[in-house]
């Protein structure tokens, strides 16, 4: 592979890490404001009620996109170390893809009710993004397998 090609895939996924990397900062702040700061407009009203189901969003919310952030930062480590040895498209990282995509779902489900927790409402929220954003990310899963699967074909037959 070209010099110029593995800069430009290295140069991406650095920008898609720090991009991961500043909305995960602001998950962070958004959760300590709404958690631990009184007078901020998004700070959490509690209910007693539904207290059980306003930490498991605000949980889910926060440990879920730290889960999909460390999981892509896995897949683009991968991608880079498999850079280096010349395989663009490492097969372990097909498994992570597919459960990143799961991660996902759950992530974007507490995601989408977060708001509604914040305000002390009873209401579980199932939006379409919750399903089709994973969908499509199983699908490039499937499409990166399939490189994969080539790139070892065309390996075996060189």
């Amino acid at each position: 592979m070209k010099l110029s090609n593995q800069r430009g895939i290295k140069t991406v996924s650095l920008i898609a890490l720090a991009i991961g990397a500043i909305y995960l900062v602001y998950v962070y702040v958004f959760a300590v404001n709404a958690l631990w700061i009184d007078g901020t407009p998004n700070h959490i009203v509690w209910s007693e009620t539904m207290k059980g189901w306003q930490i498991a969003v605000m949980s889910g919310y926060v440990l879920g996109w730290t889960a999909v952030f460390v999981m892509s930062l896995i897949i683009e480590i991968n991608i880079l170390r498999g850079l280096k040895s010349g395989d663009l498209f490492p097969k372990k990282n097909n498994v992570l893809i597919m459960v990143t995509a799961a991660l996902l779902f759950i992530t974007l489900f507490f995601d989408e009710n977060v708001s509604d927790v914040l305000k002390g409402v009873e209401c579980s929220v199932l939006n379409s993004n919750c399903i089709f954003i994973p969908l499509i990310i199983i699908v490039f899963g499937l499409l990166y397998k399939q490189a994969s699967l080539a790139m070892e074909d065309s390996n075996l037959a060189i």
